[in-house]
């Protein structure tokens, strides 16, 4: 099988288009991963009553439901219940009227908010209690303890974590043009329905997300390096 250069540089150029479509599906997920995952993380690790044992059962069932099956299941009650719901509510908007962007943004928030909330768990669980006995020692509240001591070494910690699990949301983006959500995926493989070049759109979009992954690793490394001073430089 012969691989045409222009074929991989015409679909390249047209998946660069959603680019920013892609990055939006990726990147607001991940904010809400990140403020959701936090405070679930945060009920978990200091075991608020009953809150606790709740999240860790949804967790629990969260982390063994593949991101294609959720995703095909919630389009698909969507579709089907979404109207009624409207209805019921006395909502002015159908199905038809929900860009399915949203949809996307919700499902890939779901799935992705057990791995980012169990790095922060993990993150959380790292800091010595000895540093929550410090805090309370200069008469810091156990609120103050947490944002001013707790926080901030967690965070260090967590930041290899966090630009793995950005990557991994970037990769599940490709899931969503099962929805009709035309991303870099979807985007790279129309111009094969003109000419039946999938496999050179495939290697198009396969180039753009390595090239997009390169980019948030070479973003987390800097983080790092950053943060990593001020690490140092409490410790000497």
């Amino acid at each position: 099988m012969n691989i045409h250069p222009g074929e991989i540089y015409k679909s390249f150029l047209y998946a660069a288009r959603f680019i920013p479509v892609t990055l939006y599906i990726t990147l607001v997920p991940l904010l809400l991963c990140i403020v959701v995952g936090g405070i679930i993380a945060v009920l978990r690790v200091y075991r608020i009553p009953v809150l606790s044992s709740i999240l860790d059962f949804l967790i629990s069932i969260l982390k063994g439901i593949p991101a294609v099956l959720f995703l095909v299941a919630t389009s698909l009650l969507f579709a089907t219940r979404f109207d009624n719901l409207a209805k019921l509510l006395h909502l002015g908007i159908r199905a038809r009227d929900v860009d399915a962007v949203y949809l996307a943004i919700f499902v890939l928030t779901v799935t992705s908010i057990p791995s980012l909330s169990e790095s922060f768990r993990g993150a959380l669980l790292s800091v010595p209690r000895g540093q929550y006995e410090a805090g309370y020692s200069v008469g810091m509240t156990k609120v103050q303890t947490f944002f001013r001591v707790i926080l901030p070494q967690a965070f260090f910690v967590i930041l290899p974590s966090l630009t793995n699990n950005t990557i991994g949301l970037l990769k599940g983006s490709s899931l969503v043009y099962m929805i009709g959500v035309t991303d870099i995926l979807n985007s790279a493989l129309k111009p094969a329905n003109a000419t039946y070049a999938f496999l050179e759109s495939y290697i198009a979009a396969a180039i753009i997300y390595w090239i997009l992954c390169a980019g948030i690793e070479l973003i987390g490394k800097g983080l790092e390096v950053y943060f990593g001073k001020y690490k140092r430089g409490a410790t000497l």
